[in-house]
């Protein structure tokens, strides 16, 4: 089947489904057009990122140089190109990079369509799906976060990918060129990618019934690159496992935590999914015991044998579809920053979403043919779930209007988490309300005492308040509590330079230099505290 028959005159209903799909999506999300930048991430990743603001040939070479090599991380070369696209054309005007992020968001909801009709040629099945996966807010992180743009340019070329092999497959059009090159811009844009050769295995499971040799064949090229793409992301995880934050937890689980914290984490998703109510951009990692093991681990098996053992083929590649697109994104190779992020679910939704659309169709099929007004009820009840959805999606992207929004609802539901209220203060920094930040990074030692950037901040602030003894007390702490850490060597020296203590200054900056000899703010600081000291010292 092809895109002509798919708006051919004899099935007008079907662009008129999607132009209807569109308008709902665009209704439900676009409110994330009036929200600016947050602190988390955009600051490091779009606006003090000088990749970004140069879009220049040798920059452009030099971002994929050093993603394709592991230095960086994550590996995303074509989307930090997209960013400085986007700069280069609208300097850094919020509104334009989340119209961007909007239309790639409307632009995937299409082509979930487009996938789901022509694997299934069912047109309600499609348009559920796909209207699901449009407002549902689980997806709202994705769209309304400028640093998740990445998220969405990775699963845009993905579903291209899978719409072209479908049709290949049903039609008698060859698509492998093609195939191939939307595979490495979605590998570029994000190495999450690599299941794609994957979710292709599932579909000619789905199609053909059954998974071939010459299938399995055909995919080794693809399953090469996903396997190269996949060891850098690896070398480019560990790398930036390299600096001390309780945030990131990796080393202190074992491979079966692991397996049952995967297990947690998918069933979450899965519940947020059927029960779309409190949406956090940051969830607490769960205490592990044998009761956990018992809670989390049995229903996933539970689910898995059900749903392989089901007769409809449709559970079974939704949750095939499910499973391999989050695999990456689960905890098998360690966790990084938290245990669950909605967008980690962005593109592994859709099989969820499949699933969700076929049940519902099922039940709309099967009690029409016993009670209409049974039929009636399920119809009103899937229209209330799609309502309920839309307006919580809504009352989301209010919620990433800003940072304060953002962390106050984490601390909301999760009051226990300091990283929130570390980030919260720096809203209240960047606004000049130096004694609220100040009494929220007290809030952040008093929930994590070994919290060093809060001490780092805490300092910063002490330091542009004029209290020089209580921000080298801080410092001291810190450097106490991490002798290896840059900033904390180079801001006390900075400290002992303004009350003329120089050869103090210069040790702390060589005590940065010991640990990075190219760490140019101590270089600079350093030479400057010399010249002085000499001068003192001539005088």
């Amino acid at each position: 089947m092809s895109c002509r028959r798919v708006f051919s005159s004899g099935n007008l209903s079907s662009l008129f489904l999607i132009l209807g799909l569109a308008a709902l999506v665009l209704m439900t999300m676009s409110p994330i057009l009036n929200g600016g930048f947050v602190n988390w991430d955009d600051p490091t990743v779009v606006l003090k990122n000088p990749s970004v603001s140069n879009l220049s040939i040798s920059n452009i070479a030099d971002i994929f140089k050093r993603h394709l090599t592991g230095r960086h991380h994550p590996i995303t070369p074509l989307t930090i190109v997209s960013y400085a696209l986007e700069y280069h054309y609208f300097g850094f005007d919020p509104f334009w990079y989340h119209l961007v992020s909007l239309a790639l968001h409307l632009c995937n909801a299409v082509l979930v369509f487009l996938f789901i009709y022509f694997l299934r040629e069912h047109l309600f099945i499609a348009f559920l799906a796909a209207l699901l996966f449009g407002i549902h807010p689980i997806q709202v992180e994705a769209v309304a976060w400028v640093t998740a743009q990445k998220d969405l340019l990775c699963t845009f070329f993905y579903l291209i990918g899978l719409v072209l092999y479908v049709r290949q497959i049903t039609t008698s059009a060859k698509y492998n060129f093609w195939i191939w090159v939307v595979f490495i811009l979605a590998l570029l844009s994000k190495s999450i990618a690599v299941t794609f050769p994957l979710t292709l295995l599932s579909i000619d499971y789905f199609l053909r019934g059954k998974i071939t040799w010459a299938s399995i064949k055909s995919k080794v090229p693809l399953l090469c690159l996903s396997f190269i793409f996949g060891v850098l992301t690896l070398i480019a995880t560990k790398n930036a496992l390299n600096y001390p934050d309780p945030f990131v937890a990796n080393e202190f689980f074992s491979k079966i935590d692991r397996f049952f914290l995967s297990c947690y984490a998918f069933l979450f998703y899965g519940y947020k999914l059927l029960i779309p109510l409190s949406f956090s951009c940051i969830y607490p990692i769960e205490n592990l015991s044998q009761k956990t093991y018992l809670l989390y681990g049995s229903p996933m098996i539970l689910s898995l044998v059900f749903f392989l053992l089901s007769p409809a083929k449709e559970a079974r590649f939704g949750l095939l579809f499910s499973l391999v697109t989050i695999f990456p994104m689960l905890h098998f190779f360690g966790i990084i920053d938290s245990l669950i992020f909605d967008r980690y679910f962005y593109l592994a939704s859709i099989g969820f979403f499949f699933i969700i659309a076929f049940g519902m169709n099922q039940a709309l099929a099967f009690s029409s043919k016993w009670v209409k007004k049974i039929n009636v009820i399920i119809f009103t009840i899937i229209v209330c779930f799609l309502g309920f959805c839309a307006l919580n999606s809504f009352r989301q992207t209010q919620i990433w209007r800003d940072s304060k929004q953002l962390w106050n609802n984490v601390i909301g539901q999760y009051p226990e988490m300091p990283v929130s209220y570390l980030n919260l203060a720096g809203y209240y920094y960047e606004s000049g309300d130096y004694y609220s930040a100040l009494a929220l990074l007290e809030k952040t030692l008093e929930l994590e005492p070994k919290f060093i950037k809060a001490y780092q901040n805490q300092g910063m602030i002490y330091f542009e308040l004029g209290q020089l003894d209580k921000a080298l007390d801080v410092y001291n702490t810190a450097v106490a509590l991490d002798k290896n850490n840059l900033d904390a060597y180079l801001n006390r020296g900075n400290i002992y330079a303004v009350k003329g203590l120089y050869q103090k200054a210069i040790d702390n900056y060589n005590e940065a230099l010991n640990i990075n000899p190219s760490y140019q703010p101590a270089l600079y600081n350093k030479q400057e505290a010399q010249e002085k000291l000499l001068n003192e010292t001539n005088l």
